[in-house]
């Protein structure tokens, strides 16, 4: 399957409504986020590493200064982040960050520690997405594993409760308070 760079709406003419997907995996399932927004009429523009390799690395921060711009101006019309999970995984036999340090860095193992650094800075840039998105009246969304370490929330599960999710890391939670956003467990 080609990779596109941008996903046009099927029939519609240039100049759509612009959605960015930041973080958006690489399109080639049978249905994705990018796909469905532009069924839905968006002009989409598509940025993960496996798609633009370095030019879509949101880890470099000339790229992501350049997409967090983008957003502030009102380019996007839509902006939807899925920040990679890896660091924060349940899976994992034991967790790489944990609720009385979300940023790991006393919890990590040393060989892991550049790569939670890494996801680190991308957590800063979806808060920083976000806050620009928030500010030029663009709907957004972010989508991440949910917080199991919730009591009386459907995905609660006490022997995993001590790790902490995206929405435990200190700048995802104070621009989802400073914003007021409304979360969703789906």
């Amino acid at each position: 399957v080609p990779i596109r760079t941008v996903w046009h709406p099927p029939g519609a003419p240039r100049g759509a409504l612009r959605a960015l997907v930041l973080f958006a995996g690489p399109c080639t399932a049978d249905t994705h986020l990018t796909g469905a927004l532009a069924d839905a009429g968006f002009e989409v523009e598509p940025i993960d590493t496996l798609i633009g390799g370095d030019a879509h690395d949101l880890a470099r921060g000339e790229v992501a200064a350049e997409y967090i711009r983008r957003i502030r101006v009102g380019y996007y019309a839509v902006v939807a982040m899925g920040t990679p999970c890896s660091t924060y995984s349940v899976l994992r036999d034991t967790p790489l960050r944990s609720k009385d340090d979300p940023t790991g860095e006393s919890v990590a193992p040393p060989e892991c520690l550049e790569t939670l650094r890494v996801h680190n800075r991308l957590a800063e840039v979806t808060a920083a997405a976000i806050v620009a998105a928030h500010d030029s009246g663009a709907a957004w969304m972010l989508e991440n594993p949910a917080d199991v370490g919730v009591a009386g929330q459907v995905c609660y599960w006490p022997e995993k409760a001590h790790y902490a999710s995206l929405f435990d890391q200190p700048c995802i939670k104070a621009v989802l308070r400073a914003t007021k956003a409304i979360g969703r467990i789906f």
